[in-house]
């Protein structure tokens, strides 16, 4: 089985959680600088906030938002 890789981005006031999986395979094509023979799928996640046209101004100022993008971290754990 993979080995999944979380990885957080924060973009101003946006926040994106990713699962990336890491085969054998993969590792070996990076080492060469090659690309490698399957697709790697990576899941992304943009917490699904209140009033998204405002989450770039609001961030996790909206309490409602707060609880959202929270209870998105601690699952992604």
């Amino acid at each position: 089985p993979p080995k999944v890789f979380a990885g957080i981005m924060f973009t101003r006031n946006t926040q994106k959680l990713y699962k990336i999986p890491v085969i054998d395979n993969l590792i070996s094509a990076i080492h060469r600088g090659a690309f490698p023979p399957e697709t790697t799928i990576v899941l992304r996640l943009v917490p699904p906030v209140v009033d998204a046209a405002k989450k770039l101004t609001d961030g996790m100022r909206r309490l409602e938002s707060r609880r959202i993008i929270m209870q998105c971290f601690e699952a992604f754990k």
